[in-house]
C-alpha cells in the first residue's frame, strides 16, 4: 500500500474510534441522566394539579386482597408511587410507615403503589426488612402513567377527605420526611 494511502485509511480509522468514543459517552451520559429521572425534581409539573379529583383504582395488595381507593373516601390518604429498585423511593418507605403509624388514630391510610411491576416477594422481603406495615399494591404502573401523569419516582399525593388531590411532592431526599408530614397535617 503507498504511504499516504495508509495515512488516509489511519486517519479514517482515527475518526471512527473518536466517533465511537463519542457516542459512547453520550449513551453513557444518556443513560445517566435517565437513570437519576428515577428522582425528579421536587414539584415537578408533570404532578395531578392540587384540588383536582385523585382517579379511583383497584389494585392487588402485596399478601393478598386488593385495595380500591374510593373506598377510602372519608379519610385523607398518602398515596405514594415507587418502587424497591428506586434508592430515593426506598429511602423513603420507612417514613411512610411512620407517619401511618402516627397519624392512624385520625384516620390517615398510606398506600404505596409499585410502578416498575417488581415481583410481589420482593416487595414482600424489602417490607420485612424495613419493618414496613402500611400497605403496598402491585401493577401500578399503567395507572401512574396514564391516570396520575407519572413520570418520576417516588411521586406522593395526599388526598383530602373528599378524594381531591391537597398536595404532592416528587423525589425525596434527606429533610422530605418533614415536608410530607406537613402535607398530611393539612389534611387531618
Amino acid at each position: 500500500m503507498r504511504p499516504e494511502l495508509a495515512l488516509r485509511v489511519e486517519s479514517i480509522a482515527e475518526v471512527g474510534c473518536q466517533t465511537m468514543r463519542y457516542a459512547g459517552w453520550t449513551c453513557l451520559c444518556g443513560t445517566m441522566l435517565l437513570a437519576s429521572g428515577c428522582a425528579g425534581k421536587a414539584g415537578a409539573a408533570s404532578a395531578l394539579p392540587i384540588g383536582t379529583l385523585a382517579p379511583d383504582f383497584e389494585l392487588p395488595q402485596v399478601g393478598g386482597g386488593s385495595v380500591r381507593l374510593s373506598e377510602l373516601r372519608g379519610r385523607p390518604v398518602l398515596l405514594s408511587f415507587g418502587a424497591v429498585g428506586c434508592r430515593p423511593c426506598r429511602a423513603e418507605a420507612p417514613h411512610l410507615t411512620a407517619l401511618a403509624t402516627k397519624y392512624a388514630d385520625r384516620g390517615l391510610a398510606v398506600l404505596s403503589v409499585n410502578v416498575w411491576n417488581e415481583d410481589a416477594r420482593k416487595i414482600e422481603r424489602f417490607a420485612k426488612e424495613k419493618g414496613l406495615s402500611h400497605p403496598h399494591l402491585l401493577n401500578g404502573l399503567d395507572l401512574y402513567r396514564d391516570r396520575y401523569n407519572g413520570r418520576t419516582v417516588p411521586q406522593v399525593y395526599v388526598i383530602d377527605r373528599e378524594g381531591r388531590i391537597a398536595a404532592s411532592h416528587s423525589n425525596f431526599v434527606p429533610g422530605d420526611e418533614r415536608h410530607l408530614e406537613d402535607m398530611v397535617l393539612g389534611v387531618l
